[in-house]
């Protein structure tokens, strides 16, 4: 019983998820952005998946009048 137990546990440690922690600059909209949208980036940060500063641009789309 002790042998399944460890193994579980075993699996259980491999294969849970790992939570990304933000540290660094990310772009917010954008073709290249690491998030599409302000209600994204900051559901991401109020998750508390935050372990340094964290600094956003924001890639604001604009209408050209002609």
């Amino acid at each position: 019983m002790l042998k399944h137990t460890l193994l579980f546990l075993a699996w259980l440690a491999a294969s849970a998820p790992t939570w990304a922690q933000l540290s660094g600059v990310y772009t917010i909209g954008g073709a290249d952005g690491q998030f599409a949208n302000l209600t994204q980036a900051a559901q991401t940060l109020k998750s508390g998946s935050v372990s340094g500063p964290v600094v956003s641009r924001c890639c604001l789309r604009q209408t050209v009048r002609r």
